[in-house]
């Protein structure tokens, strides 16, 4: 997930299906304030050197935004709570620790990212909104899926899953419920999800080790990069036209899905398919960025 101690009005990077997306420069609508206090505390992170002093500060600063935050739109506290506390309660009453654990880290980023439930140019959103919902309840498969047993039931929640991320970009144009909270929660859920469900299916013996481990590469190794440079300077990587990637994603996805039903071969080339390209076109975009930086 992107950083979940930057200040609740950060503004990260659009990871999707693992490659970095930055709209073109001359159509960025102006920093919100939110993003204008997250660059500057980011870069005073910067100028300290990431020092243990440095980053306390840049954690105390971050929650007290938080909480600042949840003191003016107190709406959104309750939503917020209700979603966390609804979605935790059937994983405390199974005693799935785990899940518990994963599920109050999604609660800890939704509570402390309300600053960022407003519109790419700060416009002000009454609530959490129906897309967010999806984009929650997708997040709360993620250990449903990890912990099933019967391969149906595996498949079936992701297949799910990984429908639903087809619905809540859609849903959120077509209400006007656009966040930058959704964006990153959007993405950030997709890489989770894809490499638990890739986890799952080599736990099951569904495909080999090797394939997992491309697809966890794949979707975490550009997410490691972008957070490492977003906090090293204080901003996105240089902007520039990113090629699209969402057909590798579908690949994967279908791939690690059928991968429960057996055609073992013919899984593991969808995924492997899916891996390759969606490399590739990170790379292309890689440097057809720097390029145009």
């Amino acid at each position: 997930m992107p950083p979940p101690t930057t200040a609740t009005s950060g503004a990260v990077p659009d990871i999707r299906d693992g490659v970095a997306i930055h709209h073109d420069a001359t159509a960025r609508p102006p920093l919100t304030a939110g993003e204008r206090w997250t660059r500057s505390a980011l870069e005073e992170l910067r100028a300290r050197r990431f020092t243990p002093a440095a980053w306390v500060r840049f954690i105390g600063a971050s929650a007290a935004r938080s909480l600042e935050d949840l003191r003016r739109r107190p709406d959104l506290a309750r939503q917020g709570a209700a979603a966390v506390i609804g979605g935790g309660v059937p994983w405390l009453a199974g005693r799935r620790w785990g899940a518990l654990g994963w599920w109050s880290a999604v609660g800890a980023m939704l509570l402390t990212h309300v600053g960022m439930v407003e519109g790419p140019a700060g416009e002000r959103r009454s609530g959490i909104g129906a897309a967010n919902a999806v984009s929650l309840a997708r997040a709360w498969l993620v250990p449903a899926i990890a912990g099933a047993r019967d391969r149906r039931v595996v498949a079936s929640l992701a297949a799910v899953a990984f429908a639903s991320d087809a619905l809540d970009g859609p849903l959120a144009r077509a209400r006007g419920e656009e966040t930058r909270l959704g964006a990153q929660m959007d993405h950030a859920v997709d890489v989770a999800l894809t490499m638990v469900v890739a986890d799952t299916a080599r736990r099951r013996g569904w495909i080999p080790t090797w394939a997992a481990a491309a697809v966890a590469a794949r979707y975490a190794v550009p997410v490691v990069a972008v957070t490492v440079h977003y906090f090293a300077r204080a901003e996105a990587p240089p902007r520039g036209r990113f090629l699209p990637a969402r057909g590798a994603g579908v690949l994967v996805a279908t791939g690690l899905v059928g991968s429960a039903f057996g055609r073992r071969r013919v899984c593991e080339g969808l995924v492997v398919a899916g891996v390759g390209w969606g490399s590739l076109l990170a790379v292309a975009s890689t440097v057809r960025s720097l390029r145009e930086a």
